[in-house]
Formats: structure tokens, sequence, C-alpha cells
């Protein structure tokens, strides 16, 4: 869209810079005219070039979204294995305890939230749950900016 805007003002700018050159009365208006379109064509080269940074920027949602989830997968491994040995250590008393997500036991585990470690690790994973949403949130965004930029989105995820 501000590539079609920029291309349309430079147009504009040399139907006013024609309209000074040819016409001696409507010479002030014309360059008034160019003048304006030359003011709205630096303004959208001005605003391409933020877009284009950000959509730049958004060429690297999808390795940290992975990096994120790969570090998840080892807190849930960590905190699996503490559960697991926890489990043994309480064998008669949380022997029926079943969940599929390690962190949802730690919460039956009234002990284990207590330990330092396992608190750290439950802090660290669901801070990059919420990084996690925000990268999401920043590509679904991104679709508006390529819009803006060059009318791209859509299934245009790069």
């Amino acid at each position: 869209m501000i590539i079609v805007i920029a291309v349309v003002s430079i147009l504009l700018f040399a139907l006013g810079f024609a309209l000074s050159e040819r016409l001696d009365v409507l010479g002030d208006v014309g360059m008034a005219i160019s003048g304006v379109f030359v003011f709205v064509f630096i303004l959208c080269l001005v605003v391409a070039l933020i877009l284009s940074v950000g959509v730049s920027k958004l060429k690297v949602i999808d390795p940290q979204i992975e990096m994120y989830e790969q570090e998840n997968a080892v807190i849930e491994e960590q905190i699996s294995a503490v559960v697991k040995q926890y489990q043994e250590y309480e064998t008669g008393i949380f022997a029926n305890a079943k969940t599929e997500s390690s962190v949802t036991l730690v919460a039956l585990y009234p002990d284990l939230k207590a330990d330092a470690l396992v608190k750290k690790q439950i802090e660290v994973y669901l801070e990059n749950n919420e990084k996690i949403k925000e990268l999401k949130e920043k590509k679904i965004n991104g679709d508006v900016i390529r819009w803006w930029l060059y009318f791209g989105g859509g299934n245009d995820r790069t």
C-alpha cells in the first residue's frame, strides 16, 4: 500500500511540475502540488523503511518460538524427572496420581512447589509460554505490516 502511495505521489508530482512549466496561469498551483507530493513521497519512504525493518524482524520469529518450545520441553523433562523421583519417594501417598503434564503434577505436590529449583523452572516455563504467545501475536500482526508495505500477508509468512 505504501509503495502504491509513493508511486502515485511521484506521478502527481510530475503532473504538478508539468502544470507549472506549461501553464503560466497555474504555475504556482502546479509548484504547490509538486511540493505537497514530494513531501508525501518522502513520508512514504520513511514509513516504508520503518515497515521494512518490521518485516525483517518477522523472519526470526519462527526460530525464536522453536527455541522457547525446546527450552520448555527440556524444563518439562527435568520437572518430570523430579516428580518421578518424588513419586517413588512417596509411593504410598501418591500412588494413583496420573496426569499428562509434569507442571500439573508439581501443583499437586506441595513439597515440590516449595522446592526452589522446581519453583524457578516453573517460573521460566511460564515466562517462556508468555514469550511464545507474544511472538505468535507478532507473527499474526506481521500480516498487517506486510499488507501496508506491499499488499502481502495471508499465507505469506516468512
